[in-house]
């Protein structure tokens, strides 16, 4: 939803305050997902802690406490998107806008990132213990 809005498409928008008002339930929805997102990654992340917080195989709690880390950082991506979204409605100041959406693009590539890395090291413990995680 966010790229639908706010991706490519936006710069082929010639009335950018039309768009807002034509798609303001959209930007809505788009605002209340993320934030659903994030409620629901940051419960996961809380069910990988716990369950790593059990008497079990160090690799196995390594790999609980790894999925954890990385929901955690992609909750924080998600967190994100409501004020990038809300400053979008607000701005009618293009410059703004740009330099706003640069930053933002930025910080969720760079999370993101952060998240992958340490989804890669909990793959790879599942690689190597084909056995322990299943």
């Amino acid at each position: 939803l966010f790229s639908t809005l706010l991706g490519a498409r936006l710069s082929t928008v010639s009335d950018i305050e039309s768009y807002k008002k034509q798609n303001k339930e959209k930007f809505d929805e788009l605002v209340s997902v993320s934030d659903e997102s994030i409620k629901l990654t940051n419960e996961l992340a809380d069910k990988f802690e716990q369950a790593s917080k059990l008497r079990l195989n160090d690799k196995y709690k390594e790999y609980l406490i790894l999925k954890s880390q990385e929901f955690r950082k992609r909750a924080e991506a998600d967190k994100l998107v409501a004020p990038i979204t809300k400053l979008f409605l607000e701005t009618k100041d293009t410059d703004i806008w740009n330099k706003e959406i640069d930053d933002y693009n930025k910080k969720s590539e760079n999370i993101m990132k952060e998240a992958e890395e340490i989804e890669k090291k909990a793959d790879k413990i599942v690689e190597e213990n084909p056995t322990l995680i299943k």
